[in-house]
């Protein structure tokens, strides 16, 4: 809360802040909270946010691009799986995104996570591609640094298994029960 005082109704708020949308939906909540204290008809709640990194590999040493296409494998718990990408000379082949789960034990904010991928992920990468390119050769993938990213999910990992792979949202109706996928 600032000095202004403005207030905005409304019967729907759709928060797409992303990674910080759970600092957003806080904010609202302690601010809808200092002008009416909660009550046991509060109607929402703030679910917490469960951050997956997406690491990518790029090939390095082939002289002739493998690939004519995209390639997109089938899709994994938590994520698309480990596809294959060119640049658009369809020189460069780019391999990712993994999965990567953050600590939640460890990590409740998304500014103090380390986006560089670690090499040791490489034997999962070369895992997941030979699914759909068994000639990979050994030594062929090294780290890309340009293009990892954070994921937030607000559904824990276990429970994740269960799920659409790419689910990163909660909708809750106003009686505050989590919309099913």
């Amino acid at each position: 809360m600032g000095d202004d005082d403005t207030c905005l109704l409304c019967r729907t708020v759709v928060d797409s802040a992303g990674l910080w949308a759970h600092q957003v939906a806080q904010s609202i909540h302690r601010y809808n909270n200092h002008l009416l204290p909660p009550s046991k008809d509060d109607c929402w709640s703030i679910p917490r946010q469960y951050f997956a990194k997406g690491n990518y590999f790029w090939l390095e040493g082939c002289s002739k691009n493998p690939f004519t296409h995209l390639v997109y494998p089938l899709p994994e718990p938590g994520g698309l799986g480990v596809h294959a990408t060119m640049d658009w000379s369809g020189q460069s082949v780019k391999f990712g995104p993994d999965i990567e789960w953050i600590d939640a034990a460890t990590t409740t904010e998304p500014d103090g996570i380390d986006l560089i991928p670690h090499s040791q992920r490489a034997q999962g990468f070369y895992e997941q591609v030979r699914k759909y390119w068994p000639d990979l050769p050994d030594n062929s993938i090294m780290p890309e640094f340009d293009r990892n990213y954070i994921i937030p999910h607000s559904i824990p990992v276990p429970k994740m298994e269960r799920r659409h792979p790419s689910m990163t949202f909660t909708l809750q109706d106003q009686n505050n029960m989590e919309c099913q996928d």
